[in-house]
C-alpha cells in the first residue's frame, strides 16, 4: 500500500512499541502495535518517509535493513475487506483467517440441546432459575442464535419463480381496475408529510466531546452526526426506561454509547448492537452499569430475525 507521508507534529514521539506513522486527520500517532524491530504497523508498512527516526540506540545498524524490508514487501487491498491491507506475499494465509470471511452458518443441534438444558434449569452442569437466566441475556443470545438466524428472511424474494400468481403487472390492468388502485393509493398517503425538511440537532450529551480540541475533522463529522440522531430520538420522545435500541452496522457501537449516557440511569434498557464484521476499539464492552444491558450480534441483516431476539421478546411480555 502506497501511505503518504506522515506531518510532523510538534516533538511528539510515538509510544513505544507502537506504529511511527503520524495520522493526519485524526492529529495523533497510529496506536497499533508493531511487530519486534519494526518502525510501523502493517497498514503503514509502506511509508516511504517519517519525520519521526529512530536512533541507532534504539535499533542499532539493523535500521538499513528493516527500512530495505519494510519498502520492498507490497501490500494489497484485502480481497473480503478492501477497507484493511495484507501483505501480497501472505494473502492466502490471510484469507483462511479474515475477520471478513465467511463464517460457517449455526447449527442447530446444539442450539436444541443448550434450550432443552435451559428449560431443565442446567447449563455446563450449572443448577440455576430461569430468572437467573433471563437476567443472562448474552448467555441466551448465544443459545438461541439458532432462533434469530433464518436465511435469507430479508433477501427479498430471489427469483421470478418465487412472485405470487396474484401479482400482475400494472399495464395488464383494465381502466377500471387501475383507478381502483389510484384511489386505494391517494386514501393511504392522506396524512402523509411528503416534504421531508432537515432537522438537525443536537444533545447536551455530546457537549464536551463536541468541543475536544484534540477531535479531528472526521471525529467531528461523527459526533455531529451522532448528536443530531440523539437530540431528534429526544425529540420524538423515545429516550426513557423499558426501551430496547438496536443498531444496525454499529461499528464501535458509539451511537448507542451516547443513548446510555443520555438515559443516565433509565431501568431495564437493552442495546442490541448488529454488525456483519468483528470490529475493534468497540466501546460497547465498557458498559458495566447494572439498568443497561449491551449485546452484540455479528451477523448479516439478510438473515437476522428480530421478531426472534430473545430482548424483543421479554419487553413484550413486561409491557
Amino acid at each position: 500500500m502506497a501511505a503518504s507521508a506522515p506531518t510532523p507534529h510538534g516533538t511528539g514521539f510515538p509510544i513505544e512499541g507502537r506504529c511511527g506513522y503520524y495520522v493526519e486527520k485524526k492529529k495523533r500517532f497510529c496506536r497499533m502495535v508493531v511487530a519486534a524491530g519494526k518502525r510501523f504497523c502493517g497498514e503503514h508498512a509502506g511509508a516511504a518517509e517519517v519525520w519521526y527516526r529512530p536512533t541507532v540506540s534504539r535499533v542499532g545498524n539493523k535500521f538499513a535493513d528493516i527500512q530495505k524490508e519494510e519498502n520492498t514487501r507490497k501490500r494489497i487491498l484485502c480481497p473480503l475487506d478492501p477497507k484493511h491491507t495484507v501483505y501480497e506475499d501472505q494473502l492466502a494465509k490471510h484469507l483462511k483467517k479474515c475477520n471478513s470471511r465467511e463464517k460457517p452458518k449455526p447449527s442447530n443441534e446444539p442450539a436444541e440441546r443448550k434450550k432443552l438444558e435451559i428449560e431443565e434449569g442446567i447449563i455446563d452442569n450449572v443448577r440455576f432459575t430461569r430468572k437467573q437466566a433471563e437476567i443472562s441475556s448474552v448467555m441466551f443470545s448465544f443459545c438461541f442464535v439458532k432462533d434469530f438466524f433464518i436465511q435469507d428472511i430479508n433477501a427479498g424474494l430471489k427469483d421470478e419463480t418465487e412472485i405470487s400468481e396474484q401479482l400482475v403487472p400494472i399495464s395488464s390492468l383494465s381502466e377500471e381496475q387501475l383507478e381502483n388502485l389510484i384511489k386505494k393509493l391517494r386514501k393511504a398517503s392522506e396524512g402523509l408529510n411528503s416534504t421531508l425538511k432537515d432537522q438537525i440537532m443536537s444533545h447536551p450529551a455530546l457537549h464536551d466531546a463536541l468541543h475536544d480540541p484534540k477531535n479531528g475533522d472526521s471525529a467531528t463529522k461523527h459526533l455531529k452526526q451522532q448528536a443530531s440522531i440523539l437530540g431528534n430520538i429526544e425529540k420524538l420522545k423515545l429516550l426513557g426506561p423499558r426501551r430496547c435500541f438496536v443498531e444496525f452496522g454499529a461499528g464501535k457501537g458509539k451511537l448507542s454509547h451516547w443513548v446510555d449516557i443520555a438515559l443516565k440511569d433509565a431501568e431495564e434498557v437493552h442495546f442490541i448492537l448488529v454488525e456483519k464484521v468483528t470490529t475493534r476499539f468497540k466501546v460497547d464492552g465498557k458498559h458495566r452499569k447494572k439498568n443497561s444491558v449491551f449485546e452484540r450480534l455479528q451477523i448479516d441483516i439478510q438473515h437476522l430475525c428480530l421478531s426472534k431476539l430473545h430482548n424483543f421478546q421479554l419487553l413484550y411480555h413486561k409491557s
